[in-house]
C-alpha cells in the first residue's frame, strides 16, 4: 500500500515537472517571438505551422516599420527646418544689433559732410572721433589687431610683402607695417602686410690687380 502511495506521489511530482518545464519554454517562446516582432503559431507538437498567417503577421509588421521609418523621416526633416531657421533667425538678429550700433557713426559722417570744412584741425579732430566711436564698437564684438612690428615673423597671421636687410635688428622680425591685421575673437579675419628684416650678406672684397701682376713679375725674375 505503501508503495503504491509513493508511486503515486512520484507520477504527480512527475506530472508538476512536466507541466513546469512545458510552461517555461512557452514563454520562452513567446518572448523570442516578441523580440524578433514575429508571431509564430503552430510550433506546438503535432501541429503545421501556418504560413499564410506568418506571412500576414510579417507584411502588417512591415507595414508598421515603414510607417515608423516615415515619420522619423519626417520628424528629421522638420527639425532640420526648425534648426535651419534657427539659425537664420539668430544671425539675423546678430546681424541687426551690429548695424544698429554702426549706424550713430553713419549719422556722424553724414553731419561732417554736411559741413563747411574751414577749420582743418576742428574737422580733423571730429573725423579721429567718428574713427574712435567706430573702433570701439568693433571691438566691442571682439575686434583686436594682429601685433606685427618688433614680433618675430609668423606666416599665420603676417603676409610679407617686402625684406629688407639690416644688421641692428634680428633676421625674420617685422620691421614695418603696411596694412594693420585683424582678428575677430581668436579667428584671423586678414593678415597684416609687413615688411620683413633680413641679414645682410657679406661683402667678399675684389682682388687688386695691380697686386696680382706684382707678384707675377715676381715670379718671373726668381725664374
Amino acid at each position: 500500500m505503501k508503495d503504491e502511495e509513493r508511486e503515486k506521489i512520484k507520477r504527480k511530482e512527475s506530472k508538476k515537472e512536466e507541466e513546469k518545464e512545458r510552461v517555461e519554454e512557452e514563454e520562452s517562446v513567446i518572448l523570442e517571438r516578441e523580440e524578433a516582432g514575429i508571431v509564430e503559431e503552430g510550433k506546438k507538437e503535432g501541429k503545421r505551422v501556418d504560413k499564410d498567417k506568418v506571412i500576414e503577421e510579417l507584411s502588417r509588421e512591415k507595414e508598421l516599420y515603414f510607417e515608423r521609418l516615415l515619420r522619423l523621416q519626417a520628424e528629421f526633416e522638420n527639425f532640420r527646418k526648425r534648426v535651419e531657421e534657427e539659425r537664420k533667425e539668430f544671425y539675423l538678429m546678430a546681424l541687426t544689433d551690429l548695424v544698429g550700433k554702426l549706424l550713430p557713426i553713419l549719422d556722424d559722417f553724414e553731419r561732417a559732410l554736411s559741413v563747411d570744412a574751414t577749420d582743418l584741425a576742428k574737422y580733423r579732430e571730429g573725423v579721429a572721433l567718428i574713427y574712435k566711436g567706430f573702433r570701439s564698437i568693433l571691438e566691442g564684438f571682439g575686434l583686436k589687431e594682429v601685433p606685427a612690428v618688433g614680433e618675430r615673423f609668423d606666416p599665420r597671421v603676417h603676409q610679407a610683402v617686402m625684406r629688407e636687410e639690416v644688421d641692428d635688428v634680428e633676421e625674420e622680425t617685422v620691421v614695418e607695417e603696411f596694412r594693420k591685421g585683424y582678428f575677430l575673437k581668436n579667428r584671423l579675419v586678414r593678415p597684416a602686410m609687413v615688411k620683413v628684416a633680413v641679414k645682410k650678406e657679406k661683402e667678399v672684397a675684389p682682388a687688386d690687380p695691380e697686386k696680382g701682376e706684382k707678384g707675377k713679375d715676381e715670379g718671373e725674375t726668381a725664374n
